[in-house]
């Protein structure tokens, strides 16, 4: 079985416009890679999530389409369901106002709950329903839980 993509997503995604690829980055990126220290502070915290969890490959959407290139995103976008379909994981970073914040602070203990239940129902979910309802699992770094649906 194929290692699919392990798919970001970042909410209010405000910082991470000089970090895109563009077509001024993309033979450098394709070259040397893309330097994580570099990146704003959300994106670097989910590529460690991506880590300690044990998948090689996150696919953030800002940084595999070359976002000011009309043909490419077309052609991107024409698959992008079939890419969260097939990803192994979902992440959010809902908690962040915009990428620069980072998705990993510290959160009270005394405020975590151990129950699990299930709904017989979707909800809404920080803006992008659709994302969420085509990925089998999602997980969603909010500022006071972590939630993780599948």
């Amino acid at each position: 079985m194929p290692e699919y993509p392990f798919l970001l997503q970042v909410i209010k995604a405000d910082a991470i416009q000089r970090a895109k690829t563009a077509k001024e980055n993309i033979g450098y990126r394709m070259a040397s890679g893309i330097e994580v220290t570099g990146l704003p502070k959300s994106i670097q915290d989910i590529i460690e999530v991506t880590r300690q969890i044990g998948l090689r490959y996150p696919w953030p959407d800002a940084f595999c389409i070359v976002q000011n290139d009309k043909a490419d995103k077309d052609h991107q976008f024409n698959s992008i369901a079939e890419f969260y379909k097939q990803a192994d994981i979902l992440i959010s970073a809902a908690s962040a106002s915009d990428c620069s914040e980072g998705s990993l602070q510290s959160r009270r203990v005394d405020r975590c709950y151990g129950s699990i239940f299930e709904l017989p129902y979707k909800w809404k979910v920080d803006g992008h329903e659709t994302q969420h309802l085509v990925s089998s699992r999602v997980i969603s770094f909010g500022s006071r839980q972590i939630k993780w649906t599948y």
